[in-house]
């Protein structure tokens, strides 16, 4: 394990976007720490295959670029080259302004060890999804100039997810419609405002789908078909 502790700033990147990769991980039990220090990439970005990048109370992530090409990526779309993101409980975790790129064959290539942990999201971030991904048990603080992006057919969900956006505060499971949609589809789904408003639409399958708390919602809220079912609170 490399160990980054108390206030450590570790710089790197490739000399250019198309040199070889500056950090390599053996295998996946490899691990770098980042323990209330910051990962600074370089302006010609980075990839990070296998391994994990452990967060431990609240670390940072700066990337210097101007587009996902030299921007980080985690991953390379195989299995045998995942990587990981983990945070501690209660760990927080600053993106500055940069390019993030997920490239991981599985769901949950960023994950908690418990809820008690947060992502916040600076203006000027931006991720892009080459990848199915799934936000679970967390707390996830968003910037109004927040950037997501998607490949072709790719789904991204919420799971037992907290957001906090100057739009309000939110606690979500479901799944990313369109850009400007949730979808609840059942099975314990639900959506509750807890201030503000939620500013989407929503779109309603299946049964057991839940839409509550005190804020409002200013997108249209649909049902599918005529044996979706929804219930507020």
């Amino acid at each position: 394990m490399a160990k980054f502790k108390g206030g450590v700033t570790f710089a790197i990147g490739r000399k250019d976007v198309t040199s070889s990769e500056p950090l390599l991980f053996e295998d996946k039990s490899a691990m770098l720490l980042l323990d209330d220090s910051t990962l600074l990439v370089g302006d010609q970005g980075m990839q990070i295959t296998q391994g994990t990048v452990r967060v431990s109370r609240a670390s940072t992530i700066d990337i210097n670029s101007t587009s996902t090409t030299n921007g980080l990526m985690l991953g390379n779309g195989q299995s045998s080259g995942n990587a990981y993101i983990e945070l501690d409980p209660s760990a927080v975790l600053t993106f500055k302004p940069g390019h993030f790129v997920y490239n991981v064959t599985d769901t949950r290539g960023i994950r908690t060890q418990a809820k008690t942990a947060r992502i916040i999201h600076e203006a000027g971030f931006m991720t892009h999804f080459m990848k199915d991904f799934v936000f679970e048990n967390l707390t996830n603080q968003l910037n109004p100039s927040t950037a997501f992006s998607f490949d072709a057919g790719v789904q991204v969900s919420v799971s037992n997810v907290v957001l906090e956006s100057p739009f309000g505060d939110y606690r979500i499971t479901g799944r990313r419609g369109s850009a400007t949609e949730v979808s609840l589809e059942g099975n314990g789904d639900y959506i509750f405002v807890d201030s503000e408003t939620l500013p989407f639409a929503v779109s309603v399958s299946g049964t057991n789908n839940t839409i509550g708390g005190e804020g409002d919602i200013s997108g249209v809220v649909t049902l599918q078909d005529s044996a979706s079912e929804l219930t507020s609170r």
